[in-house]
């Protein structure tokens, strides 16, 4: 396949309005680095000052939190008492679980071959015994 030839369309050139004798420019400013170079004008944050105002930060977190704010005991009241009956529950569709149950009846069959019971075969699972299992 050939080569196209090249068009000589002469597109605007930004460059040529530039002059390096300019006097002035509105960005001349913002790359001044010998200004830059004297110093900041933000301080350093001292690892002191990040734990003076406490009390500062759980007067935010009241605010954060709209007094929604709990005590330990709470916590560990409602994951003692969660009730995990209404998450239990899989809604697998007819067909998946009839492939659930396909892969329970092969994993029983490959334990049985190795002479292992499904549980220990579970509790000992390995890299070696899934990829044999899915070989």
């Amino acid at each position: 396949m050939s080569n196209r030839p090249r068009t000589l369309a002469v597109a605007y050139d930004s460059d040529a309005s530039f002059s390096a004798d300019d006097e002035y420019n509105d960005y001349d400013d913002v790359f001044d680095a010998k200004e830059q170079q004297d110093g900041s004008d933000t301080d350093a944050t001292d690892n002191e000052d990040l734990y003076e105002d406490d009390d500062f930060d759980i007067e935010d977190q009241v605010r954060l939190f709209d007094g929604n704010v709990h005590p330990p005991e709470y916590w560990r009241r409602n994951v003692e008492g969660f009730n995990e009956d209404s998450y239990a529950c899989q809604d697998y569709s007819p067909g998946t679980t009839v492939l659930l149950d396909a892969v329970e009846e092969q994993w029983r069959q490959f334990c049985s071959v190795l002479k292992r019971g499904t549980e220990d075969c579970y509790a000992t699972i390995s890299l070696g015994l899934l990829y044999n299992f899915f070989d």
